[in-house]
């Protein structure tokens, strides 16, 4: 059967009083983990086999990015079998272009607007992949990195390899993609890591000691201090003052690894996606997917 009418109760437009940016030239950026269909198997075993389906999870998928609407759209675990014949189709249909990063089963991907971004230069690295799009409008960068980092808890150095690259290739793209209405910074995704981990701090307090070890966690995240080069803040606390309480759930387990962190410096936010309710046991007949989509409104100062 086809899927249910989706509710809008994890991922609609905020009920706060609008913001003094609401009004302002911007755009909506997206990023959301899609559970890769070669993931969604018996190990889901609180969702119906009808309900873990590429088909059937597809068109809960296309509806959300219907109803999002988002001018940017970063996407993790998407199944490179699927990307030709079921996404790039979707997302010609209704006006956006799009890359993947590599032919790997699955992979990270990115999709603008074509009424308003145009693609200056991709970056694919490790479990990073770096997009710089140009305003249409008003010619401003965006130098954007879709994370996809390490998912093993037990790999915390591994994870801040990776973002140490992503550092650098940012810059690198920073230096060779310049525009005289000045550039902007993104770094989205599944960090898989939470808002009490080093991966956090390195984005939060802009550097991570060598010393330094999670609460509930004692494995080293680097041997020597790391800087972050960027000034970013995350939009979801930006806007509400904390992380949303969960955008990911596993069976009774769920956590908060999904964040959208910018250029407070160039950029506001004068929107976010809204996560009102606990939710477990995803993917379930209303959500595809064991992250829930998030989005940011955001702002050219």
């Amino acid at each position: 059967p086809p899927p249910p009418p989706l509710p809008l109760t994890h991922c609609s437009p905020s009920r706060m009083e609008p913001s003094e940016h609401t009004g302002k030239s911007g755009f909506r950026i997206l990023t959301y983990n899609l559970l890769a269909q070669i993931f969604c198997d018996e190990e889901y075993e609180w969702t119906k086999p009808e309900h873990r389906e590429w088909d059937y999870r597809w068109e809960l998928m296309k509806q959300r990015f219907l109803d999002i609407n988002a001018d940017i759209v970063c996407l993790q675990e998407v199944d490179s079998a699927h990307f030709a014949p079921y996404f790039v189709p979707f997302f010609e249909s209704i006006g956006y272009e799009g890359k993947k990063q590599c032919d790997f089963q699955f992979t990270l991907a990115i999709f603008w607007k074509k009424s308003k971004f145009t693609l200056e230069d991709r970056n694919p690295r490790s479990r990073v992949c770096i997009s710089s799009l140009k305003s249409v409008e008003n010619g401003h960068l965006l130098h954007i990195a879709n994370c996809h980092l390490e998912g093993d808890p037990e790999k915390t150095e591994q994870k801040i390899f990776q973002l140490r690259s992503a550092f650098k290739y940012v810059t690198k793209s920073q230096n060779k993609i310049t525009s005289e209405n000045g550039f902007s910074t993104f770094f989205v995704g599944d960090f898989n890591a939470n808002q009490f981990s080093g991966v956090y701090r390195l984005f939060q307090e802009g550097s991570l000691r060598a010393s330094y070890r999670d609460e509930k966690n004692p494995l080293k995240y680097t041997d020597k201090e790391v800087t972050n080069p960027f000034q970013l803040k995350s939009a979801y606390k930006e806007y509400y003052g904390s992380e949303p309480h969960q955008t990911f759930a596993h069976g009774t387990w769920s956590d908060t690894l999904d964040f959208i962190w910018f250029s407070f410096e160039t950029l506001a936010v004068s929107k976010v996606s809204e996560i009102t309710t606990k939710t477990m046991n995803l993917p379930s007949p209303t959500e595809p997917s064991d992250h829930l989509p998030m989005y940011a409104d955001m702002v050219y100062l």
